[in-house]
């Protein structure tokens, strides 16, 4: 069930999640189990008052109970047709096997169907007796409608219904069975979860009740016929009720990617207790919210196209009394501001005993996520996009990953409580012979069984309530600790002293550079068309600042402290948008430090967002490259002899619609200033590039030498003297130096009568980074008057229409004056879901002489261009990452290298953003 949207069809999200944790209960297999094959006509007529269903209505998931006599629980068996619906109007065959013999059993059916614009659904409930013999044992069952529902909805918080030791209120600990109960017949089980010191995540239907009940030594009721409409669920501070109207959005199965409508639903968060508490008052107990934030949700969608595929009108959080009726609205808990949101510790995730947080951004990642709390354990980097539930980080220069996670309050294992025995961290490491490398998985729903079965294994296992597990193995290492997964299962112990597995297992976040941060098309909600020619600073909003100090802390957020010597053009109003983080230059390697066992070198980049700003600072979730920052250089200006890092910070503005009607340019970069030359943003429906239109960072990216500045600037210090490739930038102390280059194409060598300095340029880009990532780079400005590098543009639009003659350009620049060395191309990242029109890229070297007189600086290196196209309709899409022309003596070892061109489009099965 990883990243999607919580909700797959109604009830059958929540089904779904228990599959193997219901399957099997009350059963034991041995010699005497038979199968049982059930023969499933429907009547389509009405049944006890209930609406029939139709043509073009489909079974989605179907559940069986076996009542056996003497045993208090049923055998349960679920069937998943997701991926195959079966229309209405089949004849369905089910199996159920391992059925032990026996007679007078009751065989029962319960069926979920969808309506065919998917924003309802209906169930079909039929049973029959029946004596399981020895041979074949077919049954025929004919299912009725039973009863239909138009919202499911999720409940999450904390039960209590008794107090501790110390007279604090708690709750139950166990497995809670949600029974569906039809008329006149035996209760049904249809799932099963647990519940941890009261801490619980269940669903409910709008108009069919749904009974919990704690099972245990003496079973108890604790919800009875739970309704989405039960006065237990009054909204009020404690408790935060959020209404989400019915929308859209695109799912992956298997290989095929398909949009399903989702049914409205409601999630409600916080504090409940049991009636006979009625000595506990829950007015100290509150539910936090933003109140004065709009932000549109990430693969959430008010309407879609059918005849030309494509979404439109995002569904966005609007807490405000302006909202529409197709916007997420909070009612009841407690209203805060956006910093006191972030800031206030008595809302923040670390106060858990008496508030709760909702993180309106996370319902992108399912219904169980806006909670920020998968009991037994809670976020633990609850505003970041992407952050998990249990932190993995290599420790530099050993042989150790440590793991963090957190608990929800009292069901940390410890000696006295009801809570949890101990903890099993389980391990499995991808790099030994196993087919899949993915670090990415940021969820959490399979069972500790599921792992287990996996192919994971028990490495440790905590008693003692610690937070925190150092796992060492000879071996592991900088290179290979991707590849090491880890999950946590808290477990409780029985009076036989068997573990029995508790709550969702954990899993450990995704690497630092493979989040997906990049692979989305937005969350904006305003519109915008560039009528006059003008710089993306004046007419986007795009603004740059050069980060001076990072302070990490704070376990919530880590703190950059911007330019103190010139503005930074950050103002609060970034405050809740997105910053692009870039390693612009250093002067050696290792400068700008190491995370994760991989230096920080130029082109590491990371898309986060500004929790809070004020001009002079940014604070960010934890968890990007900059946590592990060395401090010592980052505002140490760039020389040839000195160690400096440079890190950029980028604001991202967003956009529903953006129309580019007229030239788009940036202002360059400026080692001295605020950055420059870098034009990113997002537009999370139509991106239109009119007829003609150019966006350009052409030259704009890192300097050439200039006067008296010989060495073009780029991501290491230029050598003084030696006949190679020049490789770097900054100053020089002597002579005439090469040209900056990226780290992934050459600039030209130069000629010189001394035969011992270059004249060289600028050169592209590395294509990928540590952990799967797409470096970010400049072109490399050229030697001495040479031409200056190409800047960086990136664009992520769920549709891209590009007019005739229509360009987007990073070349780098000819040189200035006859002897100087050409800059070198930049990058170009374009992401799209579907594009269609015309459209050219340019990433091309800079110029220098093509003579080959003494003095001579070498040609520009091209730059790289990464496209991701979804669904590629462009007409006419052409590229040119060559090198420039420079002195023919170079030879091709010492020569220019071109720039290179990766495409990944229609690799919809490889990419997140061609799924949301």
């Amino acid at each position: 069930m990883e990243n999607q949207s919580g909700k797959l069809l109604g009830i059958v999200y929540f089904l779904l999640l228990s599959v193997q944790a219901i399957t099997g209960v009350g059963c034991t297999r041995g010699a005497s189990t038979k199968a049982v094959k059930l023969i499933l006509p429907f009547n389509t007529s009405q049944s006890q008052g209930k609406a029939s269903l139709s043509a073009g209505d489909q079974l989605r998931h179907a559940f069986i109970n076996i009542q056996i006599p003497s045993r208090s629980l049923p055998l349960v068996q679920e069937f998943d047709f997701e991926n195959n619906p079966i229309p209405w109007g089949s004849t369905v065959d089910l199996t159920v096997n391992d059925v032990p013999q026996g007679k007078g059993y009751l065989i029962q059916f319960l069926g979920v169907f969808s309506t065919i614009d998917g924003a309802s659904y209906m169930l079909t409930y039929g049973d029959a007796a029946a004596d399981i013999g020895s041979g074949q044992n077919l049954i025929n069952i004919t299912a009725t409608a039973a009863g239909s529902a138009s919202r499911e909805g999720r409940i999450a918080g904390r039960y209590f219904n008794r107090t501790d030791n110390s007279n604090n209120p708690t709750g139950p600990t166990g497995t809670l069975i949600a029974y569906y109960i039809p008329d006149g017949k035996p209760k049904m089980a249809l799932d099963k979860s647990s519940i941890i010191e009261g801490w619980f995540n269940i669903f409910a239907l709008d108009t069919i009740p749904i009974t919990y009940e704690l099972v245990g030594d003496t079973n108890t009721i604790l919800f009875s016929s739970l309704t989405l409409n039960s006065s237990l669920l009054a909204s009020g501070p404690q408790l935060l009720h959020m209404q989400v109207p019915s929308f859209y959005r695109r799912n992956q199965r298997n290989s095929a990617v398909e949009v399903r409508r989702q049914v409205a639903s409601d999630y409600y968060l916080g504090f409940l207790k049991d009636p006979s508490m009625s000595n506990l008052s829950l007015s100290t107990y509150k539910i936090c919210y933003a109140n004065d934030i709009q932000e549109g949700l990430q693969g959430w969608f008010g309407a879609y196209d059918g005849a030309t595929d494509k979404f439109s009108a995002p569904i966005k959080y609007d807490s405000s009394s302006s909202g529409t009726s197709s916007d997420l609205k909070p009612v009841g808990g407690t209203a805060v501001s956006y910093s006191s949101w972030i800031l206030n510790e008595s809302c923040n995730a670390d106060n858990s005993s008496s508030q709760l947080t909702y993180y309106h951004h996370r319902n992108k990642n399912g219904s169980d996520e806006f909670a920020g709390l998968r009991p037994p354990f809670r976020l633990i980097d609850p505003y970041s996009m992407y952050g998990g539930y249990l932190r993995k980080k290599y420790i530099l220069g050993t042989n150790t990953i440590e793991l963090k996670w957190k608990y929800l309050g009292g069901a940390a294992p410890a000696v006295s409580g009801t809570g949890l025995n101990g903890v099993d961290i389980l391990m499995k490491n991808y790099n030994s012979g196993s087919t899949s490398t993915s670090t990415s998985n940021t969820s959490g729903d399979s069972t500790c069984a599921n792992f287990l079965s996996q192919g994971y294994s028990v490495v440790a296992t905590l008693t003692d309530g610690s937070d925190h597990y150092e796992y060492s193995e000879a071996g592991l290492s900088a290179t290979n600790h991707f590849g090491y997964m880890f999950a946590l299962c808290g477990y409780k112990t029985s009076s036989s002293n068997e573990k029995k597995y508790l709550g969702a297992a954990i899993r450990s976040d995704c690497s630092w550079q493979n989040c997906g941060e990049m692979d989305h098309f937005g969350w904006g909600i305003t519109s915008a068309t560039v009528s006059t020619s003008g710089s993306a600073e004046s007419t986007l909003g795009v603004h740059s600042a050069r980060v001076e100090n990072v302070s990490v802390s704070n376990d919530l957020y880590t703190v950059l402290t911007l330019n103190g010597t010139a503005p930074s053009n950050f103002t609060s109003s970034d405050s809740g948008g997105e910053v692009m983080l870039l390693v612009v230059g250093e002067g050696s390697t290792g400068d700008c430090g190491t995370t994760q066992g991989q230096s920080l070198k130029p082109g590491i980049r990371a898309f986060t967002k500004i929790l809070l700003t004020d001009g002079s600072y940014l604070k960010i979730p934890k968890g990007t490259f900059l946590d592990d920052i060395n401090n010592n250089y980052l505002y140490a200006s760039s020389s040839n002899s000195a160690n400096f890092c440079y890190v950029t910070a980028t604001k991202v503005p967003h956009f529903t619609t953006l129309t580019l009607g007229a030239n788009l340019s940036v202002g360059g970069f400026n080692y001295s200033t605020n950055g420059g030359g870098i034009v990113p943003f997002r537009v999370s429906e139509q991106l239109t590039i009119s007829s003609g239109v150019s966006m350009s960072a052409a030259s704009l990216g890192f300097a050439s030498g200039g006067s008296g500045n010989y060495a073009g600037a780029g991501h290491k210090k230029a050598p003084s003297s030696g006949n190679t490739v020049a490789n770097s930038g900054g100053n020089t102390a002597s002579g005439i130096s090469g040209g900056g280059a990226g780290p992934f194409s050459l600039g030209g060598s130069g000629l010189n009568s001394l035969g011992n300095l270059n004249i060289g340029s600028g050169g592209g880009n590395a294509p990928l980074s540590p952990g799967g990532g797409l470096q970010f780079m400049f072109g490399g400005g050229g030697g001495g008057y040479g031409g200056s590098g190409g800047g960086i543009i990136f664009i992520a639009a769920r549709y891209l229409t590009a007019g005739s003659n229509s360009t987007i350009n990073v070349s780098g620049g000819n040189q200035i004056s006859t002897g100087h060395g050409g800059g070198g191309g930049g990058t170009v990242l374009l992401m799209s879901d579907k594009a269609d029109g015309s459209l050219s890229v340019l990433a091309k070297g800079g110029n220098s002489s093509t003579s080959n007189t003494s003095g001579q600086g070498g040609a520009g290196g091209g730059g790289l261009i990464y496209k991701l196209i979804c669904s590629n309709n462009l007409s006419s899409f052409t590229t040119d990452v060559a090198s420039g022309t420079g002195p023919a003596a170079a030879g091709s070892t010492l020569g220019a290298s071109d720039g290179q061109v990766f495409d990944g489009s229609n690799v919809i099965g490889n990419n997140p953003a061609c799924q949301n």
